[in-house]
This record gives structure tokens, sequence and C-alpha cells, in this order.
């Protein structure tokens, strides 16, 4: 693995479309985000064709429409559309190249809300990822997972359990054509002033993560999943399988914070007879990043720099 030298500076804009009575039921919001990110030495995925490729310097926007309807006091409607592209969909963000090209407009949340308790709700649709991931190590910020998520708390302990769909669509002639599924668990805690230590571990095991792969060999899935390492010779098949575990950490006071996050695949695999490629597990990770700023006001900004690994 190498590590990545990441520096992002972003500034967000919150406005609020719709302006409700005291006991609105309805609240409709929007977003418009700026960031600029620069990466250095970002040549994880080195071959012929990415040989020089080192460093990267982009300019990125993203803009949102979201509204959440409150049936009752125990029972919600949500929505939210956002910039992106189809090939890419674990980001919002759209960068500001690609010969001037327009990015789609799509929906990237739509969920139904249930409080069953106090302390328990219940969420079905796309949703956002619910689980304590301070950085982007393992998940992107804007990924909104689809299907079933169960969140608990109590004080500053809380539990969170995930069940979701990954791919469903059979090619109806691989051996490997069954669904796949993530099962995602997480448990964290805060403590002390305000709430500004806050440690959590997790668990992500993938089922049946070969489906993915026939899929993007056909072409009918792009982005992150292309970047993984499939078996040679057989482009519809990873090379390792997908069973992760890790903690995060943070800790916040006023306008400074500090975010950790250590991810191990205990699937991963190593086969020296198949190359340097393949000669070493790959499956620890690591971050620590440093920030200034909160963004949880309108006109507010951030900037973010550390390392990943």
């Amino acid at each position: 693995m190498r590590t990545t030298i990441r520096s992002v500076v972003s500034s967000l804009v919150a406005v609020v479309v719709l302006a409700a009575p005291a006991k609105a039921q309805l609240v409709v919001g929007g977003q418009v985000g700026f960031r600029s990110e620069y990466m250095a030495n970002e040549n994880f995925a080195e071959n012929d064709a990415t040989r020089d490729d080192d460093h990267r310097l982009r300019w990125r926007a993203r803009v949102r429409i979201q509204g959440q309807y409150a049936v009752s006091e125990r029972f919600n409607l949500g929505f939210r559309l956002s910039t992106g592209s189809s090939a890419y969909p674990s980001s919002g963000w759209s960068s500001l190249s690609d010969d001037f090209r327009r990015d789609d407009i799509m929906l990237d949340r739509a969920y139904i809300g249930l409080a069953a308790t106090e302390e328990l709700s219940l969420t079905f649709g796309f949703t956002g990822n619910a689980l304590f991931r301070p950085t982007e190590l393992v998940w992107d910020s804007d990924v909104s997972p689809g299907g079933f998520t169960e969140v608990w708390r109590r004080g500053g302990l809380e539990l969170v359990a995930g069940q979701y769909m990954l791919r469903e669509v059979r090619s109806g002639r691989s051996p490997r054509a069954e669904n796949s599924f993530l099962f995602a668990e997480g448990i964290s805690y805060r403590w002390g002033d305000a709430a500004r230590y806050r440690l959590g571990v997790f668990s992500y095991v993938f089922t049946s993560p070969n489906v993915i792969a026939t899929a993007v060999n056909q072409g009918s899935l792009d982005g992150d999943y292309r970047t993984n390492r499939t078996v040679p010779g057989d482009p519809g098949a990873y090379f390792s399988d997908y069973e992760i575990v890790g903690a995060s950490f943070t800790y916040q006071r006023g306008v400074w914070g500090f975010a950790s996050e250590v991810s191990l695949n205990l699937a991963a695999e190593e086969d020296a007879a198949l190359g340097a490629a393949y000669s070493d597990e790959e499956g620890l990770g690591w971050t620590a990043l440093v920030t200034y700023g909160t963004l949880t006001d309108a006109w507010s900004w951030n900037v973010t720099s550390g390392f990943f690994h």
C-alpha cells in the first residue's frame, strides 16, 4: 500500500427554501458546496496506464435539494436530489472539467423513518450512512446505502446495524449470478465536555462480491469498484473477499478537530506467484486528519489535511 497525502479546502452554503409555521410537518432545504482537493502520491493503482499519476488537483461543486415530511411524531418520509455522475454513484461532487460537460441531477435519497421508541429508530430506503465514519477511508461521505437501518441510542452510546442491497441484477449466464448484500454493524460512545471525544468499532461483511466484479466486467457498473483487483485471467471475480473490521476516533474542541480511522480486511489474499501486485496482503488501511472549521452554519467553511494509507 502507499500513503496518500490529502488536503481538502471546502466551503458550504446551506439555504432553507421553505419557511414553515411553528408546528410544521414539511421542511425543504437546499445546499450549494464548493471544494478544492489536492492529493499527492495517489498512485495506489499503479500500472502502465497510471504510472505517472502521482498527484491530483481538482475543483469540485455540489448542489442538493432535500425535504422531509413528518407524518406524525414517530413517522417521517424524506428525499434528496443531488448532482453527480451515474457512472460514479459514490460521490455527489462534480469536477470542474470533462470538456465543460453538465452533470446529472439524480435521486440520492428516498426513505421511510419510524421512531419505534425514544431510543430505537428504524429506516427503510436510500438513506444516509448511519455508521460512525469520521473519514473517507472506507466510505465516501456521499454514499447513500439502500436497505434497512436500525439505530439505538442511550446517553453517549450508539448501536447501528444495516442490511443493504449491493447488486441484484443478474446476468443469467454467470455461475455467480446471485444477489450481493452488505451487513454492517457499528458501536460508538461519546464522552467528555460537549461530547468532544467519540470512539467506535465497526464490521462490514459483503456477501457474493463477485456479482459486483461480474457487473464491472460486463460494463454495467463503474466507479471505485473498477480499481479493486480481480483474479488474473478472470475479470468476473475479485482476488480477495471483503470482511472488514476496524475502529474510528474523533476529538473536537471548538473549531479544531482530529479524526482517525483504521480498517483491516480479514479476507485479503496474497500470492507472490501472481506478480508484484499480488505479493502482499493489502488489507490494512489507516488515516489521520486535522480539521479547522465545522461546516455547521450557512456560509461556513472548513480546511482538512492529513494522511491516507
